[in-house]
């Protein structure tokens, strides 16, 4: 009984305000309206009033007859107060106040309007009577004589009158409340059991309980009651259903070689699977904080990492003599993360094994294939046919330019820590635009160089900057017969953006997906003819991944290219 108090209390608590800011609201407007239609009535008798006093007293006025006047508005103004004023301001008659004591009324507002030929009508403070008054002044104009007669009402007796109707509303007003308070308790009652059965099913629910039904006695919730037992069931199917699945998810997540693991926005691990637990060997897992469960401090700065930037990343780590590949997804529904950690160990031995293979390799056919070309130059002179032997040379260096390209880019992949440091991007192109002066030459080819006033002070590793930019301007002078080459420079928010652009064949947009991959030539003849290995744009490629950048291409056949690389200067410094 004291939940059924309370809610009666709370109820009928607002009750009683919303009817006491009604009741107050009624009244102020009531009071408005019915003021406001009084001083309409009012204005309208004394209208009428005054068009009878006017013409009993127009040939009074015409004759200048002021004392009569005077004598006959004192005998009729026994209830309102009645004043006769000239076109000059002057009062000729009153019907209370002595004439001779009264100022001159040309500025009073009413009198102002009815010297303009219309009806002035007021409510001011009376300096006469020493309270307020409603003023109604009705000009009369007589053979060209002007007069006003101004007929007047304390206001004190109307707002009685106000007061009188506001106070009667009010008391019908409290009657019809109580008769509303009563009818209200009696139903409320009715209605908060209604509630309180409801409350009970919902907490069934929430409990898990679906099956018991609503049994309500207010008619007017039966729909509402059998609408609910419909959603009872609904819910219990779904979820049944939803339950099934996430079994079902679990099992597939459990048998997952991989180790899964998800983090909310707190930075509490929400959900692992069987794979973590055995890796981390921790079983009280849920709702801890990410650091209390893992201990390897490269995985936690990792999440710490990609938690505090939403970032969706990869990260490589080593442990126990086995790789492992950490990565970071974000579900933004929920605004979790999910990570997946994958053991790479054998993948790691095959790319190995693969570098050691292009390593030794190169180096077993770099050592013959020089020996045979200072040969070849040896005999060069003392051969007659001199064609053959600049067939067999030309294709030599361009198996040593494979080889050496395949060497760098084993270099590359070997050895992926950078070199940061502060240089002078302008410097090194200054540098790089020098070792090919004398190919630039005999192509007739124009160089332009756009730093757009930036500062060329950037960071990054150095000798791969050069060679990212010895790799593009090479491959943009081979594939340009004639016009120019750009290179532009320019910094935007937080990274260094330097473009190689020519004027030269294009690339087919079919085979812009295909130029990074390692000896992949759109033009395989001129590749041959320029002594090109098709491993440069890979190198590029390459490098710019080591220093988190992107590389982005624009190319439009017989038109030209133009290669974007995107260096973020956030990196750390040696």
């Amino acid at each position: 009984m004291k939940k059924a108090f309370n809610f009666q209390k709370r109820f009928l608590k607002k009750f009683l305000i919303s009817f006491l800011i009604s009741l107050i609201l009624i009244l102020s407007i009531s009071s408005i309206f019915i003021k406001r239609e009084f001083l309409n009535s009012y204005e309208i008798s004394f209208k009428y009033f005054a068009n009878i006093i006017g013409f009993e007293i127009k040939n009074l006025v015409i004759e200048k007859r002021y004392e009569e006047i005077d004598k006959f508005i004192k005998n009729i103004g026994n209830i309102y107060r009645i004043t006769v004023i000239n076109r000059y301001g002057y009062v000729i008659a009153d019907s209370i106040v002595d004439i001779e004591t009264m100022e001159n009324h040309k500025d009073r507002p009413e009198i102002i309007e009815a010297l303009n030929g219309r009806v002035g009508r007021a409510i001011r403070y009376s300096k006469t009577l020493k309270e307020d008054l409603f003023y109604i002044a009705v000009p009369f104009n007589i053979d060209d004589e002007l007069f006003i007669v101004r007929i007047s009402s304390r206001l004190k007796e109307l707002n009685k009158i106000i007061t009188n109707l506001i106070i009667e509303i009010g008391i019908i007003s409290l009657i019809c409340f109580l008769i509303g308070f009563i009818i209200f308790s009696f139903y409320s009652k009715k209605f908060e059991e209604s509630l309180i059965s409801i409350k009970q099913n919902l907490e069934n629910i929430s409990k898990g309980n679906y099956e018991k039904k609503i049994l309500l006695r207010d008619r007017d919730f039966k729909d509402f009651s059998d609408s609910l037992d419909l959603i009872n069931s609904k819910i219990e199917k779904l979820i049944k259903e939803v339950e099934f699945e996430k079994e079902r998810i679990n099992s597939i997540l459990s048998l997952s070689g991989q180790i899964i693991f998800v983090v909310d926005s707190n930075k509490k691990i929400t959900f692992a699977n069987k794979k973590f637990v055995e890796f981390f060997n921790e079983e009280n897992y849920q709702n801890r904080f990410f650091w209390e469960v893992i201990k390897d401090i490269r995985i936690i700065n990792f999440i710490k990492e990609t938690l505090s930037q939403n970032l969706e990343k990869k990260f490589e780590f080593e442990d126990s003599n086995k790789s492992y590949l950490l990565c970071s997804n974000l579900i933004e529904k929920t605004n979790e993360t999910i990570y997946t950690i994958f053991e790479i160990t054998s993948i790691k031995k095959i790319e190995k094994i693969k570098r050691d293979f292009v390593r030794d390799a190169s180096h077993e056919l770099k050592t013959p294939l020089t020996a045979i070309k200072g040969f070849i130059e040896t005999i060069e002179d003392e051969v007659k046919n001199r064609r053959y032997i600049e067939i067999i040379k030309r294709n030599i260096d361009r198996t040593i330019n494979i080889i050496n390209d395949l060497l760098t880019l084993s270099k590359i992949e070997e050895k992926k820590e950078l070199e940061i440091e502060e240089f002078d991007f302008k410097e090194s192109l200054s540098s790089v635009l020098k070792m090919f002066e004398k190919k630039i030459k005999e192509k007739g080819l124009k160089v332009s160089v756009n730093l757009n006033n930036f500062d060329t002070k950037i960071i990054g590793d150095k000798f791969k900057i050069e060679q990212v930019l010895i790799n593009l301007i090479d491959n943009a002078i081979n594939y340009t017969d004639r016009g120019e080459i750009k290179i532009n420079f320019y910094r935007e928010e937080n990274n260094v953006v330097f473009e190689v652009e020519d004027s030269g064949i294009g690339i087919p947009k079919e085979h812009l997906d295909r130029i990074f991959e390692r000896f992949y030539t759109v033009d395989k003849s001129r590749s041959r003819k320029s002594g090109g290995t098709g491993l440069g744009l890979s190198i590029v490629k390459h490098i710019v991944l080591l220093h988190n950048g992107k590389i982005e291409v624009e190319s439009e056949v017989g038109k030209g290219s133009k290669f974007r690389i995107i260096i973020p200067q956030n990196l750390t410094e040696n």
